[in-house]
């Protein structure tokens, strides 16, 4: 439940480790990683695609640099970003592959995961109907489907009433192609108003093989699909 809600918006914050340039690492039961392959796009084919890993410590402090280590995802390396203090590239990300992770420690022991990207992201996307209202009942519907999986749905409205976007609706639902939101889902406040704008989002999240060594470890593909929705003008 915990990458849901980081997918919905809840953003954990992690404080950078300033006191060094490089950490030394050799007990990885000391340390918390989460290791993300992650792929965002848009119907305007707007694609944001990158790998990244964060070590940090119980108190969300993160870790310098491995000094005399580092990660690897398939054998090429993490670089490191000191503005972010996690390991981070921008990478095309490839359906139906294996992304391996090697942490390699400061006495040279190395610790394995890995996550495979699904065979597919969602393919066609349709909505009904096509010019949205909030008293209607919205019809979400995806060609591409993944068997025993779980879709996150987000339906964000922007109110007259109100200054930003607010979330109408949230839910996971099994990956059966389609997800059906109607009026008694929403926010009752928010039926006798018009919206100025709406859109919705798709994710799809899966989890990898843990290395087991890590005090804690995520590791996980997250997929995600934005649109925004015709609204009816009254």
């Amino acid at each position: 439940m915990k990458k849901w809600m980081l997918f919905f918006g809840v953003v954990i914050l992690f404080t950078a480790c300033n006191k060094e340039v490089s950490d030394e690492i050799t007990d990885p039961a000391t340390i918390n990683v989460i290791y993300e392959v992650i792929k965002n796009t848009d119907d305007y084919s707007n694609d944001f695609e990158y790998i990244r890993a964060k070590v940090f410590s119980d108190e969300y402090i993160m870790h310098a640099v491995i000094k005399n280590g580092g990660i690897t995802f398939n054998g090429t390396e993490l670089p490191y970003n000191e503005q972010t203090s996690t390991y981070y590239i921008e990478k095309k990300i490839v359906n139906d592959s294996l992304y391996t992770f090697e942490m390699t420690l400061s006495d040279g022991e190395k610790i394995v995961s890995s996550v495979r990207t699904p065979e597919t992201m969602f393919g066609s996307i349709s909505t009904y109907p096509v010019k949205y209202d909030i008293t209607q009942s919205l019809t979400i519907q995806w060609s591409d489907t993944i068997a025993n999986g779980k879709v996150s749905v987000m339906l964000l409205g922007k109110p007259f009433s109100e200054n930003a976007d607010v979330v109408l609706y949230e839910t996971i639902v099994d990956d059966h192609g389609e997800c059906i939101i109607t009026t008694y889902d929403l926010p009752s406040q928010y039926l006798s108003t018009q919206l100025e704008s709406a859109s919705f989002r798709l994710g799809r999240i899966i989890d990898g093989v843990k290395s087991e060594a890590f005090n804690t470890e995520d590791i996980y593909v997250q997929y995600s699909f934005g649109r925004s929705l015709e609204i009816i003008e009254n």
